[in-house]
């Protein structure tokens, strides 16, 4: 009886030893992610001019806490003739290897442009811009050198949407985005929720609120289940007005 008792002890002793050991390998993994956590950088090369008719290589590389990031879901190119954005032509990166994603692009019309890339990774967003001066545009080269480093300064925003673990309907859920400019959370901007339902057409906008810097906050339900386009939209002055899209699973 005693040997029985003691073998029930060391098979208990045995199990919290495992245990402990599980427990400490998945707080060093936590901790491992935690580390990799942060914002994805996009430094985008543009030439500052080219020719007309020339093909332009645009290149971006795309990091995050220094580590290349080879699994974007979207990288997309915006194009436009300054002063012309609603014309804009939106075009897909061709992905290369260690973190780099190309577009090779012939300008047909002479003048200055802006080129904006959008970058959707691991549940975070960035669009920098540049410029690029395309012909012999005396006006547009000279705007180009007044501005161009203003631009560079001033583009790196970052949207990230932070997606609510088990959303049921019925249920009142906290939705919350975090934004960042130039790796700093951009304070003081109206962020707004656009909540469309798979299949309905009208939308349901929703107004945040700030508490954190960066942080931007508020209560909702969805009142049936299936899947939702979330569309953050993010605005601050006459200089910053962006969005992006998430997907959202609703259950019963």
């Amino acid at each position: 009886m005693k040997r029985l008792k003691g073998f029930w002890m060391l098979v208990s002793s045995i199990i919290l030893i495992l245990a402990a050991c599980g427990n400490n390998d998945e707080k060093d993994q936590k901790d491992q992610n935690e580390e990799t956590v942060g914002p994805i950088q996009a430094e985008l090369s543009v030439p500052k001019t080219a020719d007309l008719g020339e093909a332009v290589l645009i290149e971006t590389k795309v990091t995050q806490a220094e580590e290349l990031v080879d699994d974007a879901d979207e990288v997309k190119y915006e194009i436009w003739m300054d002063g012309q954005k609603s014309e804009s032509e939106m075009l897909e990166a061709t992905k290369l290897e260690n973190g780099h994603y190309t577009l090779e692009k012939a300008f047909e019309k002479d003048g200055k442009y802006i080129i904006q890339v959008h970058v959707t990774a691991r549940g975070l967003h960035t669009m920098p811009k540049k410029e690029i001066v395309i012909g012999d545009d005396e006006m547009a080269m000279a705007d180009y050198d007044d501005h161009a480093n203003h631009d560079e300064e001033h583009s790196e925003l970052s949207i990230n949407f932070m997606k609510p673990d088990n959303t049921k309907a019925g249920s009142e859920v906290m939705l919350m985005s975090h934004v960042e400019l130039n790796s700093q959370a951009l304070e003081n901007a109206r962020v707004k929720f656009e909540i469309t339902q798979d299949g309905e057409s009208e939308p349901t906008w929703v107004e945040t609120e700030s508490e954190t810097a960066g942080e931007y906050k508020a209560m909702y339900i969805f009142d049936q289940a299936g899947h939702y386009m979330i569309n953050v939209h993010v605005e601050k002055g006459q200089e910053i007005h962006d969005h992006i899209e998430e997907m959202l699973m609703v259950t019963e």
